[in-house]
């Protein structure tokens, strides 16, 4: 299942308390500790690359009985910046509404090693949606909520062990070096999964939070050694770079 990201309001995160808990895993390219999965990601502005992913995984401590829905937050921050740039502005009305693409299914060749229980293989068991926050908090940070519920009223218990999440697509054509109409994609930006709530029909399961130990729920993009190329703008660009 692939739909666009919805953005409306931020629902703040707080760390957990109950539940046996287990790891958090974010990686650009593939799930965490497969061949070819990044911490870190120099972004094609030029939008030739098409998209660049983001996995989302987990591990559990313990089997999870009566699974029916996962939520999760993650914070995105822009170092250096009052306001979040116009290229991470993915809320609804923001410059770049619609460019952030959520996917529930685990495609072909990635996260092999995560098992897929609670939507299976090709998401066919979920509905899911993601809600992005407007900026807030701090300066140049925005949250995301990612919400995956089992379309089936039969739910699953999720072992111990390795769990795919969820997949995120920041899609860079829009951006100014593309010819697009967002500048900021060269920005540094810090991206954190911080929590993962299971819930069944009689509430919260387990909880995850990125400060559990060997949670490696962190990435960057457009951090060191990076290099970002450029289209040749318009004359038209130009003159908007300057109004």
């Amino acid at each position: 299942m692939r739909i666009p990201l919805l953005l409306a309001v931020l629902l703040a995160a707080s760390t957990p308390a109950f539940g046996a808990g287990g790891s958090l895993f974010l990686a650009w390219n593939d799930c965490y500790g497969e061949t070819g999965a990044n911490w870190n990601l120099c972004f094609d502005c030029t939008g030739a690359a098409g998209v660049h992913s983001l996995y989302a995984s987990y591990r559990l401590n313990t089997d999870a009985p009566g699974v029916l829905s996962l939520d999760a937050t993650l914070d995105f921050r822009i170092p250096g910046y009052a306001e979040v740039p116009a290229f991470w502005q993915v809320w609804g009305g923001g410059c770049n509404d619609g460019f952030l693409v959520f996917k529930d299914e685990r495609e072909a060749g990635r996260c092999a090693g995560d098992a897929t229980t609670l939507c299976m293989t090709n998401g066919g068991q979920c509905f899911s949606g993601a809600i992005a926050s407007a900026p807030g908090g701090f300066p140049g940070w925005t949250g995301i909520l990612v919400s995956i519920t089992r379309s089936s009223t039969s739910p699953v218990t999720l072992a111990a062990g390795r769990h795919y999440g969820f997949q995120l697509d920041i899609d860079a054509s829009n951006a100014l070096e593309a010819g697009g109409t967002c500048a900021g994609c060269v920005a540094a930006a810090d991206l954190c999964l911080r929590t993962i709530l299971l819930s069944g029909a009689a509430g919260h399961v387990d909880a995850i939070a990125c400060d559990m130990p060997g949670s490696l729920a962190d990435v960057t993009a457009n951090y060191w050694g990076c290099t970002v190329s450029a289209r040749a703008k318009t004359w038209g660009q130009l003159k908007a770079l300057y109004r």
